[in-house]
């Protein structure tokens, strides 16, 4: 079942930067996902996605929680692990609760996932880790396809940050 109904208070209030903990993690499809970052425009949003099985993904975790907390306020990160739902409880969030990963925690809903991932960048091949960067008006500002580091993620904002 998809989890709507308070998907977008959570998700539009979380603050990006601070956070962490014990927060929910939440099933969405492609169009709920799209809810999420609608919500979340005037801000940059990291877009990561990960699994707890990918061990680039794993590897590649502090550098974003590290990114997404030194700019706190003017970037939202929203992690959507492509992790069995059953184990968003579990898994997906012992393992963000321990990385102490800030902004929206979402799991992709239980489907078939290539319309999920076609929905997301008809580019991407589903590869783990993929990370896609969103500027504050909504457009796709940058994508990677494959694990980032810190320096990259300043790289794929430099010009939304104002060069920070």
């Amino acid at each position: 079942a998809l989890l709507v109904a308070g998907l977008l208070p959570a998700a539009a209030g979380a603050p990006s930067g601070t956070g962490g903990g014990t927060q929910e993690v939440r099933a969405v499809d492609s169009a709920a996902l799209q809810q999420v970052l609608h919500s979340l425009e005037g801000r940059v949003v990291v877009l990561n996605f990960w699994a707890t099985w990918c061990e680039p993904c794993r590897e590649e975790f502090p550098d974003l929680v590290k990114f997404a907390r030194e700019h706190a306020g003017k970037v939202a990160l929203v992690t959507v692990s492509l992790d069995d739902p059953d184990d968003a409880q579990k898994g997906v969030r012992a393992f963000l609760d321990k990385m102490n990963a800030p902004g929206t925690r979402l799991v992709k809903a239980p489907g078939d996932p290539d319309p999920f991932i076609r929905a997301v960048d008809p580019e991407w091949s589903g590869v783990l880790p993929a990370t896609f960067v969103q500027a504050p008006d909504g457009s796709r500002a940058a994508a990677e396809h494959g694990p980032v580091t810190y320096a990259k993620l300043g790289e794929m904002t430099k010009s939304l940050l104002g060069g920070h």
